[in-house]
């Protein structure tokens, strides 16, 4: 598979787990429900219909905040609701270290990883 296929893959298989999640949690059908629904829970995060539409049809991803707050309001793990299942990502069924410190910096504010970017470039020398 090529990259973009990947891609493309990757944003439908994120919307199926979002649709379904909030199909089963709120029952709310359509972008601007979910708006005004994600706005009403996260106003500082924002977001208009037509990102919300995206999201649901598989045209986009949100930021990794804005997952974490979609997981959060939906009571679900941040890691599944962006990439699915941890298996998926891991041999044996088991988070291997490698799983464990992508899903680590995954859960990370920006400001947060920024921070972790500026100790990895010292640690690595690269400043």
């Amino acid at each position: 598979m090529n990259k973009k296929d990947a891609a493309n893959s990757a944003r439908a298989q994120f919307s199926l787990r979002l649709s379904d999640e909030i199909q089963k949690t709120y029952q709310l059908k359509g972008a601007t429900a979910l708006a005004r629904q994600f706005n009403h829970n996260f106003p500082h995060l924002h977001i208009t219909s037509h990102a919300a539409r995206k999201w649901l049809v598989g045209e986009s991803i949100p930021t990794q905040e804005k997952i974490i707050a979609l997981a959060q309001w939906l009571e679900v793990d941040p890691w599944w609701l962006r990439y699915g299942s941890r298996e998926t990502y891991t041999s044996g069924g088991s988070d291997s270290d490698e799983a464990i410190l992508v899903r680590d910096v995954l859960i990370l504010k920006a400001h947060e990883r920024g921070i972790l970017r500026a100790f990895l470039d010292v640690l690595l020398k690269r400043v």
